[in-house]
């Protein structure tokens, strides 16, 4: 069982974290040359929801079976879901490796997007797509502000 301190400790931790990467952050239309880019907390978070996205696709992809049980979607599920943590931990870290992750994390995010988007009728995986080019959107202006 944990113990209070270590849940309430790691929740300060991660919040900490947050509130770095958001004093970070440069001011609304200012101090960075491209003024589309998005703050550092909002891609983090963009990115995180995507995380979960792939993760609850990859469960109800294994419950569906056949065709969206192939080895094939769910690799590409596990990794974008992956990807996705790596990157929104390095952006809330403000990590000088971000602009790599976010790049890296944008390419796997459009591939996921293709992949989930083939399954037309199925709302989960179609739902798993749009959070994907949202977040292969955002990390690619990630990548040209840095």
């Amino acid at each position: 069982m944990l113990e209070r301190r270590s849940i309430l400790g790691t929740g300060l931790a991660l919040t900490m974290l947050v509130g770095a990467a958001r004093a970070e952050d440069p001011p609304p239309g200012g101090g960075m040359p491209d003024s589309h880019a998005m703050p550092l907390a909002d891609c983090a978070a963009l990115c995180l929801e995507t995380h979960r996205s792939c993760i609850e696709a990859a469960r109800h992809c294994l419950e569906e079976g056949g065709d969206k049980a192939a080895p094939g979607i769910m690799a590409i599920l596990a990794d974008c879901a992956g990807i996705c943590l790596t990157t929104a931990q390095s952006l809330l870290r403000n990590s000088p490796a971000h602009g790599i992750l976010c790049q890296t994390c944008e390419q796997i995010c459009r591939l996921c997007a293709e992949n989930c988007a083939a399954f037309t009728g199925d709302a989960q995986l179609l739902r798993c797509a749009n959070l994907c080019r949202r977040c292969a959107e955002g990390c690619g202006m990630m990548v040209m502000s840095s």
